[in-house]
């Protein structure tokens, strides 16, 4: 009988001893992982406009501080048709991805959920086009494994408006309504991008001050209103987006959960045509670069480097930084970014 007892006992215990554990994950992968930001400009920015331009107009921010406290790769190139959704999955998957392709594989969100036991508000996808790329099911990544999500036309799955409780979500709400009162005649004009622009930036500000996320990715699309306004319009969705990131780089400079443990990712999705209005297609006979920034605890300072990389080089280096063991991806490790 005594055995008996020991014997319930013991297994008592063990259960309450794996409960405290992961309900400590979520704290202790807190205060060991590497933050990670990483921000794609979704629409196609030149690299004549940017990193080429030595006045750097369009991105002063970027140019003047940014870059000259990281590595900048000047030849980064989408080996898909040239359009936003390839490049984004490619990160999200290391996979390359035709356009209307399924993604057969989990996301980096995923994996970092899965290992670490982490809550959803603690990463985001905010901005790219289409929310269920993000959710893919797989066997072994089952709806806990999915990050919160917001897509560009602002929609969301059910519970996530219910994680806020600012009064700026209010002026968020309005702002959406305001956008779908501009769009339902299902044209893309100027109100559509001022709202987006507006929305993206609340949400980025109340995200980042209450949630503290270890991991977001954000698509910043302001400079694909070139396909509908003028070339000053290009020119100032540029200089908004330069803005937005310089508010980002500010807030992981001053938080402390953020100063000194945090990487910040940037990069294009593709590249513009030399009119600018339109993307620069055929991209298997033109393979016109954009770049890559990476900025972080370990990496080399002002440093920019001439070689070709990939989109699905930013899944691989995250794998590596987050020490995850992934699917068979397309990428290869930045390495050469990193210090000795």
């Amino acid at each position: 009988m005594i055995r008996k007892y020991l014997v319930i006992f013991s297994i008592f215990i063990s259960v309450i001893f794996v409960m405290r554990c992961y309900g400590q994950e979520d704290e202790n992968a807190l205060v060991v992982l590497p933050r990670v930001i990483v921000v794609t400009i979704s629409g196609g920015v030149r690299n004549e406009d940017t990193i080429d331009d030595p006045r750097g107009q369009f991105i002063p921010h970027l140019k003047e501080e940014i870059f000259k406290k990281g590595c900048l790769y000047n030849n980064l190139v989408d080996l898909n048709w040239q359009s936003h959704m390839p490049p984004i999955s490619a990160i999200f998957t290391g996979r390359t991805y035709s356009w209307a392709h399924t993604l057969k594989r989990p996301s980096i969100f995923q994996y970092i959920r899965k290992k670490y036991g982490l809550s959803s508000e603690k990463l985001w996808s905010l901005g790219h086009y289409y929310t269920d790329l993000v959710y893919l099911k797989k066997d072994g990544f089952l709806e806990d494994t999915f990050p919160s999500c917001f897509n560009m036309k602002i929609k969301t799955t059910p519970d996530t408006w219910s994680l806020f409780n600012s009064d700026r979500i209010k002026e968020l709400k309005e702002l959406v309504e305001a956008y779908s009162a501009a769009t339902d005649d299902g044209f893309i004009y100027w109100p559509q991008w001022d709202v987006v622009v507006g929305a993206q930036r609340l949400l980025v500000e109340e995200i980042m001050e209450e949630f503290k996320p270890l991991f977001l990715h954000l698509t910043i699309s302001d400079v694909e209103s070139a396909h509908y306004g003028t070339r000053g319009r290009y020119f100032l969705s540029m200089k908004r987006t330069d803005a937005f990131i310089k508010y980002i780089w500010d807030f992981i400079q001053k938080d402390p959960f953020y100063s000194g443990k945090t990487y910040l990712i940037i990069s294009s999705d593709h590249t513009r045509n030399k009119y600018y209005m339109h993307h620069n297609e055929g991209l298997f006979e033109d393979s016109s670069p954009v770049w890559l920034y990476i900025y972080g605890p370990k990496i080399k300072s002002g440093i920019e480097i001439d070689r070709e990389v990939h989109h699905v080089d930013i899944f691989a280096t995250l794998a590596w930084l987050y020490k995850l063991k992934v699917h068979e991806n397309h990428g290869k490790i930045l390495r050469d970014s990193f210090l000795e």
